[in-house]
């Protein structure tokens, strides 16, 4: 065992700490010669596969050949070419959505859209997203700087050439500015962050409302256990099928970089991606980069150290479109205290701690992911994670040199431990001793790098469980006590049994793999609850006990306990309740696929069947009620039966969320939320994969793109990913030529 030591280097030469990442495999290396070729020569490196345009086009032109699912693929002599025919690719797809989004951007999303957008307004202000947005403008490399630019002005460009393609009451906003991008990355990663952190709770939503969390699956599996001794990837994320959080699908092509991926509309670089090397996935962490502090109030001020301080002060206007037309204006005075922006709720006053915007701040993100994506070893690719420019995520990649990664990654507030009370509560305010001012390196967060299991996978849950089994670099103990507490949620778990069970994996089985949608939860429960509910007098859970016991235990369109099950969980489980309460034996790190079991209160869990089954009896007419009836792929004209079920605590691989409040008002809800991008790839001699957009690559109005890949989601089929030249032109739409 050797430990590979990364050396990267900060914006100031100065060396930045190394992750502590154990490589356990000797590096395989690539034997493969490439030919020497003027095209190789302008990519700057070996591919395995010939560019989109041969040769590229030459500086200051790019090529957008669109395929017939709308993907862009772009091919641009020099990078800033790239990046304005990606701005100009985006605003054809989604220009209504994307200046909607860059009008929040600027914390004017209420003059657009009315009172849905004031809480996102409220909230820019509050935390100076707008000003993030253009002091790190200001800090870009001239590099990124041109890259950001060059991207607005693609957007502008589009927008403007092609006035009757946008709704004209954005036009004020034009033209757009590398400000702009850089500020619509801080609003959207903020947004990220106050999910998965203590401020949810204090701050204005950022117009997600009752959405989901954001989730993902991700995959990556090593040699030992793959049919043929390549590497696979699986990237999954499960995000709102709308607004923040819609992906866009596209390969980028100039000298050095050949990328394949998905971003977030209005990014201008991949967020995950492959090329022909190597490949990345994201999962959301639980990076809990936000504390809320509680302040003692002191007449106009607030105490602090036993002494009084002055809140720092500035009043702000918000401009609100009106239904009937016009507008209002709403005042806001935004506050600061010592440890951050301050709010009140329920007659108390507190102030938030963010990392990544506030403190801590990330101005870097865009390059990184970028060098992330330009990346042909795994030595690059640890150095693009050096910069340590993730404001959460983790981080799993593969390679063709047979290698694989897990990393927790993003700003995690160095917390005094001097301070023994919970980060999860409000914290003292007017103390400075709980006043945190760093944040940890990567040298303290865990990751693993080829771990004897072969694998690294995860789910959104705790690290400690990114391979199996378990290894000391993923020990607990090694940690500050305030990272994620060791635990599994019932999606992980099923990923988990999924790949143990699996012990040499092909592409075919990754596909076939990540469209399971077996429940990992029923298993637990179901035998010990029919068996009581058949001991029992009450008719209507001895009826529920056949419908669960005639079930296969799927959320396939077809399954019929599906929405029973549904219902029993909503019965069975108070608001905000952990399914592990609902067994004896609590989860036990050393028995991770084995922990939680025995079911803890029978007769309670007979009485919820009960109920449920009555309900559903009520709503539907019959207790058997296939998925697909209730859970619908709607989107533009398309209306098809879902497979696929909610990921936790239901412990569904496959995640398409249906909209629970319809169902359970006795009408079909539509899948809103779950897989979005998908991307199952093979790394060896030869780079392959197969890709979907669930909800299609555009939103644009009569676009036929919308919707296009609901039939392929719904059978649960992947499509090949062009990449080549002659791919493309066998599925050729349209051509576009960019020029300056």
């Amino acid at each position: 065992m050797r430990r590979t030591e990364l050396r990267a280097h900060d914006e100031n030469g100065e060396p930045r700490p190394s992750p502590r990442w154990t490589n356990r495999r000797t590096p395989l290396g690539r034997t493969a010669l490439c030919l020497v070729l003027a095209v190789a020569f302008l990519l700057a490196g070996c591919t395995t596969s010939p560019p989109i345009t041969s040769p590229l086009p030459p500086p200051g032109r790019a090529t957008i050949l669109w395929d017939t699912w709308g993907v862009p693929h772009i091919a641009a002599g020099d990078e800033p070419m790239l990046f304005r025919a990606f701005g100009q690719a985006q605003m054809r797809s989604h220009g209504n959505l994307l200046l909607g989004l860059y009008a929040k951007a600027r914390g004017e999303g209420a003059r657009y859209a009315g009172e849905t957008s004031l809480n996102s307004d409220r909230t820019v202000l509050l935390m100076g997203l707008r000003e993030r947005g253009a002091e790190w403008y200001a800090q870009q490399s001239p590099r990124m700087r041109a890259a950001v630019d060059a991207f607005a002005t693609g957007m502008t460009e589009y927008a403007t050439t092609h006035p009757a393609e946008h709704d004209r009451i954005y036009d004020p906003l034009l033209p757009l500015t590398g400000a702009d991008v850089l500020a619509h990355v801080a609003r959207t990663m903020f947004a990220f962050m106050t999910d998965v952190s203590d401020c949810k709770r204090v701050l204005p939503d950022l117009d997600r409302g009752d959405a989901p969390p954001p989730g993902s699956n991700a995959w990556a599996i090593g040699p030992e256990r793959t049919s043929d001794g390549g590497t696979l990837l699986l990237a999954n994320p499960h995000l709102g099928w709308g607004g923040d959080e819609l992906l866009y699908e596209s390969q980028l092509v100039a000298p050095g970089v050949d990328v394949y991926g998905a971003t977030l509309v209005g990014f201008p670089v991949p967020v995950i991606g492959f090329n022909d090397s190597l490949g990345w996935s994201h999962t959301v962490n639980s990076v809990d980069g936000c504390d809320v502090y509680s302040l003692v109030p002191d007449g106009t001020g607030y105490r602090f150290d036993g002494g009084h301080r002055d809140f720092e002060t500035s009043n702000r206007q918000i401009s609100v479109r009106l239904p009937g037309g016009g507008y209002r204006t709403e005042k806001v005075t935004v506050r600061r205290a010592v440890q951050g922006p301050v709010v009140t709720v329920g007659g108390k006053t507190f102030a938030v701690r963010a990392t990544a915007v506030d403190q801590a701040q990330v101005p870097g993100l865009l390059e990184q992911w970028w060098e992330m994506a330009r990346a042909r070893t795994l030595e690059q690719f640890r150095a693009a994670l050096g910069r340590e420019q993730l404001p959460m995520f983790n981080v799993l990649y593969a390679d063709d040199a047979g290698h694989v990664l897990a990393a927790f990654a993003g700003k995690v507030p160095d917390r005094p431990s001097s301070y023994s009370g919970s980060w999860d509560a409000p914290v003292p305010g007017d103390d400075s001793r709980t006043l945190w001012t760093t944040t940890l390196p990567a040298s303290r967060l865990p990751a693993v790098i080829d771990p004897p299991g072969g694998f690294v996978q995860n789910s959104n849950s705790p690290p400690w469980t990114f391979t199996l089994p378990a290894v000391p670099e993923l020990d607990p103990a090694r940690y500050p006590s305030y990272l994620p507490s060791p635990g599994l949620g019932w999606r992980e778990r099923r990923g988990l049994q999924l790949i143990t069970s699996t012990p040499k994996m092909s592409l075919d089985d990754l596909v076939r793999l990540k469209n399971d949608t077996h429940l990992s939860l029923a298993d637990s429960v179901v035998p010990a609850l029919v068996a009581a509910a058949n001991r029992s007098l009450d008719t209507g859970a001895r009826r529920g006990a056949a419908a669960l016991e005639n079930w296969d235990r799927q959320a396939q369109a077809t399954s019929t306990g599906a929405l029973l099950f549904l219902a029993w969980v909503y019965e069975a489980l108070p608001e905000g309740h952990s399914a592990d309460e609902l067994f004896t034996t609590p989860y036990d790190p050393a028995d991770p696929l084995g922990t939680p079991r025995d079911l803890r209160d029978p007769a309670a869990a007979v009485s919820a069947l009960g109920r449920a089954a009555q309900r559903i009896q009520n709503l539907y007419g019959a207790i058997e009620v296939p998925w697909g009836n209730v859970a619908r792929l709607q989107r533009g004209n398309v209306d098809l039966p879902a497979s696929g079920f909610p990921g936790d605590p239901y412990g569904s691989f496959r995640v398409l969320s249906p909209d629970i409040a319809r169902i359970a008002s006795g009408k079909p809800g539509a899948v809103s939320f779950g897989d979005s991008y998908v991307a199952a790839i093979h790394f060896g001699s030869t780079t392959t994969a197969r890709v979907l957009l669930t909800y299609g690559n555009s939103t644009q109005p009569g676009n036929k793109h919308v919707a296009d890949q609901l039939a392929l989601a719904q059978t649960g089929e992947l499509r090949p990913a062009l990449r080549t030249l002659s791919e493309i032109n066998q599925n050729l739409e349209e051509r576009m030529d960019v020029s300056r």
